[in-house]
């Protein structure tokens, strides 16, 4: 049997016994502890957040690179690690530690690596600064030798770390997957409907959109959950300082869920990347059934599966703002986009679908 470890950087097993969240976030474990074949257990690095002689390099590289590495909060959990066949790394900075310490300690697990962004940083860097770009890409590249399988969730950053690393035979795409069941489907209506809402704390979030549609609609009322700062105070303005995909007492997935079904529509404004930015929450709204507008991200659209026709999309920021008024004066059918919506996700972007590709890539191993 194979002893596989989850790892990750937060409490996420609450989500796997509890009602009130949602499946996505934990990467196939519930589905894949119920294969006879595999021993699934997990960590959780928010346990151990000690300083050491490691922080000091986790912090400079994160400050650099907008990227860390865990080795600084793995190293406490080596008897785990140990005992491992294979991990599965849920974020760039668990896998790049966990490769440089199956190294250091001379461990035989597998690591298998779920990217959330290091070719979209990469690529940042390749384009703004070339020394950074080679310093960056030399560091990555002594740590994914020691990484069997990474898993990317867009196609045009898979398709950017093959170029960039041609003698690896390892990257593989597949769309994050949301939990149908729990993000349940409510037939749109207008009626009732509280306000527009934006949810979101990466970096590709364009900050500078949502204050300008905030400011320039004062009788909208907006619901804005981010860490991100707006340096706005407006009376149109419902904010909750919240992390969409950490587990909370309060601003839980049902907290979440209740708001995208409150909605008139939900807003992802983006900067342009090869990163699939905006992904997680587009799908549980469109699994909600309620309409999303959003920029047209290079990382995001190359999937042809969504389209106009299940989602509106903008093409520039004057494109967003003047579609934003027309989805207000009710120029889209709503009831069919947010139907096709549903339909779309439930057969191409189901939590269950990104487990079975996991498994397959298990079984490759």
């Amino acid at each position: 049997m194979l002893n596989i470890k989850y790892i990750f950087n937060d409490s996420k097993l609450i989500r796997s016994d509890s009602s009130g969240y949602a499946k996505d976030f934990l990467y196939g474990y519930s589905e894949l502890s119920k294969n006879n074949k595999f021993n699934i257990s997990a960590i959780e690095l928010n346990k151990k957040n000690k300083f050491n002689y490691l922080s000091l390099k986790s912090f400079l590289f994160a400050r650099i690179f907008k990227i860390g590495f865990a080795e600084n909060k793995l190293i406490y959990f080596l008897d785990d690690l140990k005992n491992a066949s294979i991990i599965i790394a849920t974020n760039d900075a668990i896998a790049l530690g966990a490769a440089f310490i199956k190294k250091k300690y001379k461990l035989k697990y597998k690591i298998i690596y779920l990217n959330m962004g290091l070719g979209d940083r990469l690529f940042k860097a390749k384009n703004n600064n070339f020394f950074l770009y080679i310093f960056f890409k030399f560091i990555i590249t002594s740590r994914l030798k020691l990484i069997d399988q990474v898993v990317c969730l867009g196609i045009i950053e898979k398709n950017f770390l093959d170029k960039e690393f041609k003698d690896y035979n390892k990257f593989h795409y597949q769309s994050f997957g949301v939990d149908v069941g729990f993000w349940d489907y409510i037939k749109y209506s207008n009626n009732h409907k509280k306000y527009i809402t934006f949810i979101g704390n990466d970096s590709n979030r364009d900050i500078h959109l949502l204050r300008k549609l905030i400011i320039e609609n004062p009788n909208e009322k907006f619901c804005v959950v981010t860490t991100r700062k707006l340096n706005l105070n407006s009376d149109n303005l419902i904010r909750i300082k919240g992390h969409l995909n950490k587990a909370h007492d309060k601003y839980n997935d049902s907290y979440i869920k209740n708001i995208y079904h409150s909605s008139k529509f939900v807003i992802i404004p983006l900067i342009d990347c090869i990163q699939p930015s905006g992904q997680s929450v587009m799908l549980q709204s469109m699994s909600c059934g309620t309409p999303v507008l959003i920029s047209n991200s290079f990382g995001l659209f190359s999937n042809k599966l969504i389209n106009e026709e299940n989602c509106i999309i903008s093409f520039n920021a004057n494109d967003f703002l003047k579609k934003f008024k027309k989805i207000n004066n009710s120029s889209y059918d709503l009831n069919l986009i947010t139907r096709k919506a549903r339909l779309e996700v439930e057969n191409y972007f189901n939590h269950t679908i990104f487990s079975n590709f996991l498994t397959s890539i298990i079984n490759k191993i």
